[in-house]
């Protein structure tokens, strides 16, 4: 798009007198060096209604600065202003840029239809149209736009992504899985593409078919962490936990930051003796002990809880709220009634504080009567 407004600069002819400068010439060659703020400065010491001013060019200015300072609706009304004096398909193109930037869809697909056979030559300026047409929810339109130019451009992964997202809209959902997984084995395909056919599914409550579609994925990259999180995601949405653990820990071996998460989820699958091989292999201290000390709650090994406070302390966890109150409800469950209170001073935390109200009148109780609470 900068090679399309570079395009457009034309610059003023020289000033009658010698002394005198030419504000619109000197905003066209600060705006070719990229000083979009300066040739602002400039463009506002034009006079529009003066007789040797050149309009068009004064006005589509204007509208460039305004496009690359991000002031879209400046940018609207000037290139409107300059299609008033010259009608020019590339000033279409560019209000569609501002329409972009507003959000404002019927303005991007109005621009695009004035811009004419200019539109449909670049893939890019497809993928805006598609675009809209799918935030107006013409899906129609944006169905049968992606089936035609993508014969033309073929490569245009974009395209096939807005096709799914088209189909998706039309509650075609078989046909939208059947497409998106018929991209994945494109060389052209990136993780990135792929992982927006997947989320697209995804989003419309799809899950079998987002499943089928990142499976293929997996399949293509293997190493890749953002696919690998995706597919634990969508397994995990799936409530298959341990199918989820399992997968985030392959992406882990590639990915040791990962060993957290594959932790998290073999907790969640029950699977202590994995939760706690690739708790110990975190390389941050601070969240290492801050997840084992999860674990050991979650397994109700409180005696290993209590072990753990100096540690909690050296490495600046003791003063968090929830680790307070793992502590103390540790202590409680290990038979040390007398320690309730004063690991729980401190709690401010709403979520945790009326939880610390009531473990402090429970080891109240039990105080005085230890062996009913035991």
């Amino acid at each position: 798009m900068m090679t399309l407004m570079f395009s457009l600069l034309v610059l003023a002819g020289p000033a009658a007198d010698g002394d005198e400068i030419d504000h619109l010439a000197l905003a066209a060659l600060l705006m070719r060096d990229g000083h979009a703020e300066r040739a602002q400065i400039e463009l506002a010491k034009v006079n529009p209604k003066g007789e040797e001013v050149d309009r068009f060019q004064l006005w589509l200015l204007k509208g460039i600065a305004s496009l690359r300072l991000k002031q879209p609706q400046s940018a609207l009304v000037f290139l409107s202003r300059a299609l008033e004096v010259k009608e020019d398909p590339q000033v279409h193109l560019l209000r569609a840029q501002a329409g972009a930037q507003l959000k404002r869809w019927d303005v991007v697909v109005e621009a695009l239809d004035g811009a004419g056979s200019l539109s449909f030559r670049d893939p890019k300026l497809l993928i805006m149209r598609g675009t809209a047409l799918l935030k107006l929810k013409r899906f129609g339109e944006a169905y049968a736009l992606t089936e035609r130019q993508l014969q033309h451009h073929p490569a245009a992964i974009g395209l096939v992504t807005i096709q799914v997202q088209a189909l998706i809209g039309l509650q075609l959902y078989n046909s939208a899985a059947e497409r998106a997984l018929s991209m994945v084995t494109r060389a052209e395909l990136t993780p990135r593409d792929g992982l927006r056919l997947v989320d697209s599914l995804r989003r419309a409550k799809r899950l079998d078919q987002a499943l089928r579609c990142v499976e293929a994925l997996t399949m293509r990259f293997p190493d890749d962490r953002e696919v690998a999180l995706l597919h634990a995601r969508l397994l995990l949405k799936a409530k298959r936990v341990q199918a989820a653990a399992n997968r985030l820990e392959r992406a882990a071996w590639v990915d040791p930051s990962l060993a957290s998460d594959a932790a998290e989820l073999f907790r969640r699958a029950g699977n202590w003796t994995r939760a706690r091989a690739w708790n110990a292999r975190i390389q941050d201290p601070a969240t290492k002990l801050n997840q084992r000390l999860g674990l050991l709650v979650s397994a109700e090994r409180f005696d290993e809880v209590m072990a753990l406070r100096h540690r909690l302390q050296r490495l600046g966890l003791g003063n968090d709220d929830k680790v307070r109150y793992a502590l103390a409800f540790s202590a409680f469950r290990t038979g040390a009634f007398d320690q309730v209170d004063s690991l729980l001073e401190g709690i401010m935390s709403e979520s945790v504080f009326e939880q610390a109200i009531e473990l402090r009148r429970a080891a109240s109780r039990c105080q005085v009567d230890p062996a009913g609470c035991l």
